[in-house]
């Protein structure tokens, strides 16, 4: 693995650090796609904490983020790679 992929690595890892995070993960998995509310109640967080998160799981590419009228609805990223993959199993 080269430098470059170590990097690409450590931020995945990063962005799917938390309970939040793969709480949501595992929130997507269950339900296929859900909208920001939605997620918000199942993490019981506040839909602007969810936000956040959410923001940080996209840049990453592990969630994909669709607008449909005012409601942003979000799903898991396909494909995934295979560090991704294996973490989502384990949810």
């Amino acid at each position: 693995m080269d430098d470059m992929e170590r990097k690409v690595l450590q931020k995945k890892l990063k962005a799917l650090a938390g309970e939040s995070r793969l709480a949501i993960l595992a929130e997507l998995r269950r339900r296929g796609r859900a909208s920001v509310s939605v997620i918000a109640h199942a993490i019981d967080r506040s839909m602007t904490t969810a936000s956040i998160h959410l923001a940080h799981l996209e840049r990453q590419g592990i969630i994909e983020r669709r607008q449909r009228g005012r409601e942003v609805f979000y799903r898991l990223s396909i494909p995934q790679d295979e560090i991704v993959k294996r973490i989502l199993q384990m949810l």
